[in-house]
C-alpha cells in the first residue's frame, strides 16, 4: 500500500516505546511510521487547544528517529555529508506530517537544525557533542527564530566578558513552548566595539529558560496552532562563547532541503487528511449518491479516492527522487538546477495537499464538518503552511527560469 493511502492501523492509547535507539536507518523509520497513527489520534485535540503537543515530542524524542539526523561521530546513524542521507529524514518527516501537521513542523524543525548544527565549524567541538547528546538522549528540541516581520528594529548583540548579549524581537518562534532547556537558533546583527555603525550578522544558540528570553505566546492562528509559532522578545540575553557563530553563506544544499522539506511537510499534511477522510468512511459506509448502496460499493468515490492518493503518492516520489541526488558527490552536483527541481516539488506538493484537503468534504458529507471530527483543520494546516511559500511566488520562479534560462535569486522571490 502507498504511504498515501490511508493507514488501517488502528491507533494506539498509548504511543509505542521501545528500549534500545534504532540500530539502522530502516529501523527509525519504521518507528516514525509506528508512531503516526498515535500522533494522528491525538491531532485533533491539539488543533482545538492550540496547546503545545510536549507529549507527542517526547514520544518522538524516546523512539531515536532523530538519530537519523545526528552524524555518527556523536551517536546518530548520520554517515554521509551534511546533506546527503536526507532521503530517510523526507521519508520521516512525511509520517510525523501525516500524524499531525503542527507536529510534523515542529519535528522537521529540529531535524533541519540538527543537520545545519551539528555540522556547524564554527561551534566548539564540545558544544557540537553536547547538542548531540542533548538530541538523542534529553528530548531537546531546537528551534530556527529567524522573522523579524513587522519589527520595529532588528535584533542585535554586543560583545561582553565571556559571551555576548542579545536584544531585539522575533516574530516566528515554531518550537519553542516547550521551554525549559531547548534552545532557539536567533540569528542576531553583531555590533562592532569599535564602529557602531558596522553590523556582522551572527547566530546564537539561546536557552528558552535564559534570563531576559519573553515569549509572547500570541500564537492564534487558523492553522497549525500547536506549534505555537509565537513572538519571542530578548532584553539583554546572555549568551556565552561557544553557543554563537558567524553566519556564512549558506551552502546550496541548504535552500535545495529547504524547498524539498516544506513539500514533504506538506505531502504528509495532505496523506493526513486521506487517512481521516477514510476512516471516516468506513465507519459510516456513505455513499455519494443514494443511487449506491455504500461508499464500499461506490465507484464515483473509488475514482475520487484514487486520485486523491494518486496526486499525494505523485509528489511524494518526487519529492524523494530530488532527495536521494544529494547522496551524490556534492562536488559533481548540479545545485542550480537541483534547487529549481526542488522548487517544484513544492509547488506540486503544496497543489496536492490543497486539494485533497478541501475536496475530502466532497466525499465525508456534510455531517463530517462537525467540530466534533476536526477534519477541517487539515485544510487549514495545508493552506496555512502553504502561506509561507505562496505558490505565484515559487510558480514565478520556476518560470523565471524557463522562460529566461537564467536562475535569478530565490530570495527575491521567497523570504527564509
Amino acid at each position: 500500500m502507498s504511504s498515501a493511502t490511508a493507514s488501517v492501523t488502528e491507533p494506539a492509547s498509548v504511543a509505542p516505546s521501545w528500549t534500545e535507539p534504532p540500530a539502522t536507518l530502516d529501523e527509525a523509520l519504521g518507528r516514525a511510521k509506528a508512531l503516526r497513527p498515535w500522533i494522528a489520534s491525538r491531532g485533533a485535540e491539539y488543533d482545538a487547544t492550540g496547546a503545545d503537543p510536549a507529549d507527542i515530542m517526547a514520544a518522538l524524542s524516546a523512539s531515536g528517529v532523530q538519530a537519523i539526523n545526528v552524524p555518527a561521530e556523536y551517536g546518530g546513524l548520520l554517515t554521509q555529508w551534511q546533506w546527503g542521507g536526507v532521503a530517510p529524514f523526507i521519508e520521516a518527516w512525511h509520517e510525523i506530517a501525516a500524524g499531525d501537521g503542527s507536529v510534523g513542523q515542529m519535528w522537521g524543525t529540529g531535524a533541519f537544525l540538527s543537520r545545519v548544527l551539528l555540522r556547524e565549524e564554527g561551534l566548539p567541538e564540545e558544544t557540537r557533542a553536547q547538542l548531540a547528546h542533548e538530541i538523542l538522549h534529553e528530548g531537546r528540541r531546537l528551534a530556527n527564530v529567524f522573522s523579524e516581520r513587522g519589527t520595529a528594529t532588528p535584533t542585535v548583540a554586543r560583545r561582553v566578558a565571556g559571551g555576548i548579549v542579545v536584544d531585539g524581537t522575533k516574530t516566528f518562534g515554531t518550537n519553542t513552548a516547550g521551554g525549559g532547556r531547548d534552545l532557539a537558533n536567533v540569528s542576531v546583527g553583531l555590533i562592532d566595539d569599535d564602529d557602531p555603525t558596522r553590523i556582522t550578522p551572527r547566530v546564537a544558540l539561546i536557552r528558552l529558560d535564559a534570563p531576559g528570553v519573553e515569549p509572547a505566546g500570541d500564537w492564534n492562528n487558523m492553522g497549525q496552532r500547536a506549534t505555537n509559532s509565537q513572538t519571542i522578545h530578548f532584553r539583554n540575553t546572555f549568551v556565552p562563547d561557544g553557543w554563537h557563530y558567524e553566519a556564512g553563506a549558506p551552502h546550496p544544499a541548504y535552500l535545495v532541503t529547504a524547498m524539498f522539506g516544506n513539500a514533504s511537510l506538506l505531502q504528509g499534511i495532505g496523506a493526513g487528511a486521506l487517512d481521516a477522510a477514510v476512516e471516516y468512511l468506513r465507519g459510516i459506509d456513505r455513499a455519494s449518491m443514494p443511487m449506491f448502496e455504500s461508499a464500499a460499493t461506490d465507484p464515483v468515490m473509488h475514482r475520487r479516492i484514487g486520485e486523491m492518493a494518486a496526486r499525494l503518492t505523485a509528489a511524494r516520489e518526487f519529492t524523494l527522487s530530488v532527495a536521494r541526488r544529494l547522496d551524490a558527490d556534492p562536488e559533481t552536483l548540479d545545485f542550480p538546477e537541483l534547487l529549481v527541481t526542488a522548487v517544484q516539488t513544492d509547488i506540486v506538493a503544496t497543489q496536492a495537499a490543497l486539494q485533497v484537503t478541501a475536496d475530502l468534504f466532497d466525499l465525508t458529507g456534510a455531517r463530517s464538518t462537525a467540530a466534533s471530527h476536526g477534519l477541517d483543520r487539515f485544510w487549514r494546516n495545508a493552506r496555512t503552511s502553504g502561506s509561507h511559500h505562496p505558490r505565484e511566488a515559487t510558480s514565478a520562479f520556476v518560470g523565471s527560469v524557463v522562460l529566461n534560462q537564467t536562475l535569478p535569486p530565490l530570495t527575491d522571490y521567497i523570504k527564509f
